[in-house]
């Protein structure tokens, strides 16, 4: 009996042993904030002459202007929900901003560290 006990200890050694090892990912994918913001026409006119002096651009461009600036105006609130001062960073915040306008759609990326 002790034999029997003694093996079976053994094999469930072994069966733990033989576990995979948890690989911790490099880059990890977390939805920090999601959302879904409404801007008229208007708007994009008033946004872009203030950031321009003129909303006479085409469909296309104030569009991609839209969606550049959801992107910066989301890693800026990421950045600074992180606590200062950092220094230097690993990490590396992603804020994704995608326009769509009935037939397109326009996505922008802003990366940054929170560092600045």
């Amino acid at each position: 009996m002790r034999k029997i006990g003694f093996v079976a200890i053994l094999a469930l050694l072994a069966v733990v042993a033989c576990q995979p090892e948890e690989i911790v990912p490099i880059v990890e994918a977390n939805a920090v904030e999601e959302s879904f913001i409404v801007t008229s026409a208007e708007e994009v006119d008033a946004m872009l002459v203030t950031k321009f002096g003129t909303a006479d651009l085409p469909l296309e461009d104030k569009l991609d202007f839209l969606s550049d600036y959801h992107a910066q105006l989301a890693l800026r609130r990421i950045t600074d929900s992180v606590t200062k001062p950092r220094g230097a960073s690993s990490d590396l915040y992603v804020a994704v901003a995608q326009v769509f306008d009935g037939s397109a759609y326009f996505t922008d990326v802003a990366t940054g560290d929170g560092s600045t």
